[in-house]
């Protein structure tokens, strides 16, 4: 430049050509890529003392200049997404987010923390496959030696097994507090019936009290196993759902014996599983069974796959 400062440029070129198709010239856009190019230099400098540190974070790293382009990643970014780095070296970071809503979210959320060394986030990206998934981000400002902020470093986690979790515990909550809403009032309402001396056979309200209770008690000890379960990190094994299913059903047409539990299953189906898929299919059956409305029950179980 004029006052001497050397700059690094990207430079693209383009034939300038009459209206009879002849080059008469040479058209160029320039951009400014040296704080970039710096900040890439610089990442590569670190990376060289934290190699080992940075190859071995379990979390996925994305580095990014200002522009929110993408200079670098871990092999664990690579794992979770699906991504080689020279796929993606120099694409905007739009590429990994599933929508443009969450992209322009966290652009805000960049500027919004500009003062702020880090900040988390919790937004849907896209992987490679086209999966989708929620992605709990930590955002570190990576700064020069004066202190500016030349880019961003940030920390992904997949965490669409613990928002599972916790939809299941919510909804099992809403469950347990509607069970307990409808005892209660079966229950109160059968003791101020005895207490007010509203009935001419106060044992059998006190009989449908207890039973109400003991009701009550067995499915507030089933709430405590599911969420201890969900709460839980469980390792999964694959196991044929046929021979699961088969088991089961047997087992509960012992229990029903007036019920009609009829299957459709193919040969064989692998699944990957936790061990306790035969409780959960259990827990189904029976289910179905008891809140059947006519007094000879009916279930029919097939198994189906389907695309994620």
């Amino acid at each position: 430049r004029a006052d001497g400062d050397e700059r690094v440029l990207d430079v693209h070129y383009w034939p300038l050509r009459d209206t009879d198709g002849e080059i008469q010239g040479v058209g160029a856009s320039l951009r400014d890529v040296t704080d970039r190019t710096e900040l890439i230099e610089d990442i590569r400098r670190a990376r060289g003392r934290y190699e080992s540190l940075f190859d071995s974070i379990r979390d996925a790293i994305l580095v990014a200049d200002t522009d929110r382009r993408i200079v670098d990643c871990n092999p664990a970014f690579t794992d979770l997404f699906g991504y080689e780095l020279e796929e993606i070296a120099g694409e905007p970071t739009s590429v990994i987010y599933a929508n443009d809503a969450d992209f322009e979210a966290m652009g805000e959320s960049l500027g919004e923390h500009g003062d702020n060394p880090t900040f988390v986030r919790t937004v849907d990206y896209e992987k490679q496959s086209g999966q989708v998934f929620p992605g709990e981000t930590n955002v570190f400002h990576r700064r020069d030696r004066d202190g500016e902020i030349t880019g961003f470093i940030g920390l992904i986690r997949d965490v669409s097994d613990r928002q599972a979790r916790i939809t299941q515990i919510q909804t099992i909550d809403r469950v347990l507090r509607h069970n307990l809403t409808n005892a209660l009032t079966v229950i109160l309402g059968n003791a101020e019936t005895i207490a007010d001396g509203a009935t001419d056979d106060p044992r059998w309200s006190a009989e449908r009290i207890i039973r109400t209770g003991e009701k009550l008690q067995a499915t507030a000890v089933k709430e405590r196993e599911i969420t201890s379960f969900l709460g839980e990190s469980r390792p999964t094994v694959e196991r044929d759902a046929v021979t699961v299913i088969e088991t089961t059903v047997e087992a509960v047409r012992g229990q029903y014996p007036e019920a009609d539990v009829t299957v459709n299953l193919p040969a064989s189906e692998p699944v990957i599983a936790v061990a306790q898929l035969d409780r959960a299919i259990e827990e189904l059956l029976v289910n179905a069974l008891e809140h059947a409305d006519r007094a000879e029950p009916s279930v029919d179980v097939t198994v189906e796959r389907r695309e994620n």
